[in-house]
């Protein structure tokens, strides 16, 4: 359906009650629209869990204002039904996804990684490093970050208590070589 009207007119004659009963569940259904104004604004919210986030945003069930009560999950399917045939989940929409190299090009970014790390409150007992903390530790200490006096010196070399033994232990001795030197 092209407008969020002829949706809440479909309702109304599904349900009973008003246009302007179902107008606002409609109209969110299709609030993507303000950000790409043609089919591809659906896969922000015309799939199952779009469905389940109507019914979390306007309730469980709407009441009419004849008094009838009508699940919104209901009129969640009636509207992406009518605009698709069936009800995708996510994954269907993402499936059709072109993947571009700009997507997949997340770097972590150490210094605000490791300051978050060290607002991060420690608990007493064996020290646990994963392989991130090692990096960040590692390239803070080659740019001479002042941060560091709370981190020893060397990493521990056996990791016995870590999950991931005689890699993760070698590991940690390569890069606390490297931090000695």
């Amino acid at each position: 359906m092209s407008h969020c009207y002829y949706h809440a007119l479909s309702s109304a004659r599904k349900w009973g009650g008003t246009v302007e009963d179902y107008l606002p569940l409609h109209q969110w259904f299709d609030r993507s629209k303000e950000i790409i104004a043609d089919f591809r604004h659906r896969a922000l919210r015309h799939h199952a869990e779009g469905i389940f986030m109507l019914e979390t945003v306007f309730g469980a069930t709407i009441t009419l204002s004849n008094g009838r009560v009508v699940p919104t999950r209901l009129i969640g399917e009636q509207h992406v039904l009518e605009d698709l045939g069936r009800i995708p989940s996510f994954a269907d929409w993402a499936r059709s996804i072109r993947p571009e190299p700009w997507m997949g090009r997340a770097q972590p970014r150490m210094r605000e990684l490791a300051e978050l790390a060290a607002d991060q409150p420690r608990e007493p007992g064996p020290m646990h490093h994963s392989g991130l903390q090692v990096q960040v530790v590692h390239q803070l200490r080659q740019s001479g970050d002042h941060r560091l006096a709370q981190y020893p010196q060397q990493l521990p070399a056996d990791q016995s208590h870590a999950r991931g033994t005689n890699v993760q232990r070698a590991s940690l001795r390569t890069v606390s070589a490297v931090d000695r030197s």
